[in-house]
């Protein structure tokens, strides 16, 4: 909506400007890191082996985002597919069968379950050996729990002397 000296309303949004409700003091800083630096970063907040493994695993996790993203920009809406057919049937046919296959076998090696490869599964033991070591500091800050024969009987105890305040 235009005021009446023909400017635009600060309330509405003008093409290529957010409106002022979108405006905010803070500012995104977007670093690039080199591969080294990221592995680097990895390694300083993980313990060397995590780092390791999680950093190569989000280099796969990205090689596998950008397959897919060629996957889904020619093989994705009709239209694609009729241009697709009418220039090379064949040849993209193969290339979409090879690049289907490709994508689900990198799935697959992301996600194998054996001990010598590269795979989420063994990022998950990783942490969870992390977790337990950081759960072992943890638990020597905690005091123990009383013993469930104790915790019950202080409850019985508890329950026996409320029934005999709410009863006359």
């Amino acid at each position: 909506m235009q005021t009446a000296s023909g400017d635009a309303d600060a309330s509405t949004p003008v093409r290529g400007k957010l409106p002022n409700a979108f405006l905010t003091p803070y500012t995104c800083r977007v670093v690039d890191y080199s591969h080294e630096q990221l592995r680097e970063r990895y390694i300083s907040a993980m313990d060397k082996e995590l780092g390791e493994v999680f950093h190569h695993l989000m280099q796969e996790a990205a090689r596998l985002h950008l397959k897919w993203n060629e996957y889904d920009a020619l093989y994705s809406g009709r239209a694609n597919i009729e241009t697709l057919n009418r220039a090379a049937p064949g040849f993209f046919w193969m290339a979409q069968n090879a690049l289907w296959n490709d994508l689900l076998l990198h799935i697959c090696r992301m996600t194998d379950d054996r001990s010598d490869v590269l795979s989420v599964q063994r990022l998950s033991k990783l942490v969870k050996v992390a977790l337990l070591a950081s759960d072992r500091c943890l638990l020597s800050l905690c005091r123990p729990a009383p013993p469930p024969q104790e915790r019950e009987s202080q409850s019985t105890h508890r329950h026996s002397e409320w029934v005999k305040s709410v009863d006359p």
